[in-house]
């Protein structure tokens, strides 16, 4: 079921690459192609509702490096339930006959477990929806079907079975979210290729990662490292008000519960939050006001079983002096809980200015590597973060300005070079640069939107989430 969630997730962006200013159809060989730019052509391939394939595909980024492949996309389209459950019907009935002539068949007992989980969440819940991947091939007139063919080769062995698709350029733009761009006019040419590559296989080997973006150098997928095998990373954003600090940190919470079945805790002191989440069925909220001990239902909650998905901390009805009071309290509570439990987990603390001299952030700054608490630390400016902060950050995200103050403590701060300065200038609403552990450059890139169609039944408890819990 993980598969359907992750499908869910990823539907809706497609990442940068060539803008489709031709858009000249033509046959080359047996291929039916489109002429994206001069001299570049793009065959698209299909493929339909393979589980096994999306898995293996998505498991292995290292995949989608090929520099035969020039984008990716995943697309859904809702189906009707009754449709749906009749198709399921017949399935389940063949299954069950098979299972009475040998009841020993493994594989067709766990088929009928899954078809039987999928037909209950459809008599339930909301409608399901048929996932499409199209990946996009890119290569001259000579280079095109040789291109194709190794793609395809190459899916083979993942056990896909793909579809060529005559490729529309009206049918990519419908489905891109109009973010198609030239890459002549995409920011940091300078970013090579391999250097790219070098950086991005540091956390392709053994790390989990959530996808936060697109580059906007190759139209790469960009992953965010949360765990690798020394224990969790902790990452640092910083950037003015209404560049997309809350929306990316939303999204690394909700991306890390869907691809990992972690706990995920976010501590939101403006109450900007749930306004993200409230359509989902993947976390609770909850409202902490003055006068009431709270910390209990915390605990309780974040050690019940079926809590693996997102609490919201919202203490927007709080005083400025409360707030700061409160989240002391709450964090070592939160510490304490998650750093005890068995899994991973991730904890995203928004406006951290607020309470950047605390003596519990030091501690989980200090002590949430070893016990697998992945911290997502997000404020405006580079020197709300204590040294020690920084010393201990992994990975660090920044967004762009063109306040000189800001660019200078930047430099001041993270150390980036001065070709990644120039570049942060240029950043628009959404896009930021991320710098990797020991990475000498850092990587623009675009926030994926955060999706607005995640309503996984999968998960343990999901039914009794959504709703306010006030507390006070």
């Amino acid at each position: 079921m993980v598969i359907y969630m992750i499908i869910s997730t990823i539907a809706t962006y497609l990442y940068k690459l060539v803008k489709l200013t031709k858009g000249r159809d033509k046959v080359v060989n047996t291929l039916c192609v489109s002429e994206l730019t001069d001299g570049v052509l793009g065959v698209l391939i299909e493929i339909k509702g393979d589980e096994t394939c999306f898995t293996k595909l998505l498991g292995n980024k290292s995949k989608l490096l090929d520099r035969r492949i020039c984008g990716i996309m995943l697309l859904y389209k809702h189906v009707r339930g009754n449709y749906a459950a009749r198709i399921l019907e017949s399935k389940i009935l063949s299954y069950e006959v098979e299972l009475e002539r040998n009841p020993n068949n493994m594989r067709a007992r766990n088929k009928l477990e899954v078809l039987r989980k999928i037909y209950e969440n459809i008599m339930v819940y909301d409608d399901p929806v048929k996932p499409a991947l199209y990946i996009l091939v890119c290569g001259s007139t000579k280079s095109i079907e040789e291109n194709y063919n190794s793609v395809i080769d190459m899916l083979a062995v993942l056990g896909c079975k793909p579809k060529r698709k005559c490729l529309s350029v009206s049918f990519l733009k419908n489905n891109s979210g109009n973010i198609i761009q030239s890459l002549s006019s995409i920011i940091g040419s300078s970013l090579s290729w391999m250097e790219y590559v070098r950086m991005l296989g540091k956390i392709l080997d053994g790390v989990k990662t959530v996808p936060i973006g697109h580059d906007l150098v190759l139209g790469k997928l960009v992953g965010l490292p949360l765990w690798d095998n020394r224990g969790a990373q902790h990452t640092l954003i910083v950037g003015p008000t209404g560049r997309g600090k809350t929306t990316l940190a939303v999204l690394v919470a909700l991306l890390a519960t869907l691809l990992y079945d972690v706990k995920a805790v976010l501590v939101d002191p403006k109450g900007d939050v749930w306004r993200f989440l409230k359509g989902t069925r993947l976390a609770k909220h909850v409202v902490v006001e003055d006068g009431y001990s709270y910390h209990h239902l915390i605990v309780s909650n974040l050690f019940s079983d079926s809590f693996h998905g997102i609490m919201v901390l919202d203490l927007a009805y709080l005083s400025e002096n409360e707030k700061y009071i409160q989240l002391e309290t709450i964090l070592d509570t939160i510490f304490d809980v998650l750093r005890n439990n068995s899994v991973s987990s991730v904890l995203v603390i928004d406006e951290f200015w607020r309470i950047k001299n605390s003596d519990v952030v030091r501690r989980l700054v200090r002590e949430g590597r070893s016990s697998n608490i992945s911290l997502v630390l997000s404020s405006q400016q580079p020197s709300d973060y204590s040294s020690e902060v920084w010393n201990n950050i992994s990975n660090v995200i920044m967004f762009g300005s063109v306040d000189d103050v800001y660019i200078r403590d930047v430099s001041r701060y993270s150390g980036v070079v001065y070709e990644d300065l120039d570049v942060l200038r240029r950043l628009g609403v959404g896009e930021a640069l991320l710098r990797y552990q020991q990475a000498q450059r850092a990587i623009p890139f675009k926030i994926l939107p955060i999706p607005i169609t995640v309503k996984s039944q999968s998960i343990p408890g999901a039914t009794h989430w959504g709703r306010v819990l006030r507390y006070g």
